[in-house]
């Protein structure tokens, strides 16, 4: 069984739905609007009206991603590559691209730029860049700092960037981790909330190893990262304004460097091994070796599967295990401001 909670932003209200459908939870993507499935290299969408997928498109799609706001694919068709942009089931915009390679792509986005990427046995290199200039221009504006023209071309093409191949992508607002086979974390992108993991508060526009891991976080992470080390520990780095990061013994709200979380059994005192750690914009959710579920962050829209809208704040400070759940949690995916669940039957 696999269970959806959080926002329902076509209705615009906080619901819980159960899917009709038994899919592990990579082949499922999730926007702020939107559920997306891919099957068979088929990608479908979810109708909130008829609660039920339906097709999106006839293409064959080589590799999908998606960011906040949108669903991308990356598709072939005759002798030119084609990146497709999807908010819920309508077409933004097509980008026909000029690569030549076409074996091992993998598309990734954040909010500001989409790559494809080629992932080989001697290491990873970008093929294409596409620059959301005004995107960019907005977040600096923000930052109230002044744009460099050459920081819109944020990376080299066609370069070996990561020396290995990597088995595992994770993107977030503004930055990208990668895990190598040999369990080497790199990070890319905007730092400016730690979320690169390098020890500084800033950008980096090189892939820099940054730690060691068994596994990153999957979902959509807004400005914090995490991963699972050798012995099954969560760590956590970046941006902790909604409780993310949990409890921290940072004095800055921007934690820098990869941070364990120290997470105990309440009987023993000993560590709880973590299995999978999934992102949202600014929530966190926790699967044990044990199949049990923990949950801390911004809780809006009950994506922590627990109700606490009758408080005036809606994070929760410290994990919290959801009992509702013990033992029969397989898989979690976090949307920006959504959670799913996969069941045991």
């Amino acid at each position: 069984m696999i269970l959806f909670q959080g926002l329902n932003a076509i209705e615009m209200k906080t619901e819980r739905i159960q899917l009709d459908i038994d899919s592990d939870l990579d082949q499922i993507y999730l926007t702020i609007e939107s559920i997306y499935l891919m099957v068979d290299s088929k990608a479908l969408f979810y109708d909130w009206s008829d609660k039920k997928f339906k097709s999106l498109t006839e293409h064959t799609i080589l590799s999908a991603c998606s960011n906040t706001n949108y669903f991308w694919c990356l598709i072939r068709t005759n002798n030119c590559f084609q990146i497709i942009q999807y908010s819920y089931n309508k077409i933004i915009e097509i980008f026909s691209i000029n690569i030549s390679e076409e074996n091992n792509l993998v598309i990734l986005s954040t909010d500001i730029n989409t790559y494809v990427f080629q992932n080989l046995s001697d290491g990873v290199k970008c093929l294409f860049e596409l620059r959301t200039k005004q995107e960019l221009e907005k977040k600096v504006a923000e930052m109230e700092v002044s744009l460099n023209e050459d920081s819109l071309s944020t990376i080299q093409l066609n370069k070996i960037l990561i020396p290995e191949k990597c088995v595992q992508f994770t993107t977030g607002k503004e930055h990208i981790l990668a895990l190598s086979e040999t369990g080497h974390v790199y990070s890319f992108g905007i730092g400016t909330k730690g979320q690169l993991g390098d020890g500084n508060i800033q950008n980096y526009f090189k892939f820099k190893k940054v730690a060691e891991a068994k596994k990153l976080c999957n979902g959509s992470p807004g400005w914090h990262s995490a991963l699972l080390d050798q012995k099954n520990h969560c760590l956590l780095w970046g941006w902790n304004s909604n409780s993310q990061l949990e409890s921290t013994n940072s004095e800055s709200v921007f934690v820098a460097k990869p941070t364990l979380l120290e997470l105990k059994d309440q009987i023993t005192n000993k560590p709880i091994e973590i299995d999978q750690v999934s992102l949202g914009s600014k929530h966190t959710l926790l699967v044990d070796t044990n199949h049990n579920l923990y949950a801390f962050g911004w809780n809006k829209y009950n994506q922590l599967f627990f109700d606490n809208q009758q408080e005036e704040e809606n994070d929760v400070e410290c994990a919290l295990k959801i009992s509702e759940f013990d033992e029969k949690v397989v898989q979690v995916k976090c949307g920006p401001w959504s959670t799913i669940l996969r069941l045991k039957n």
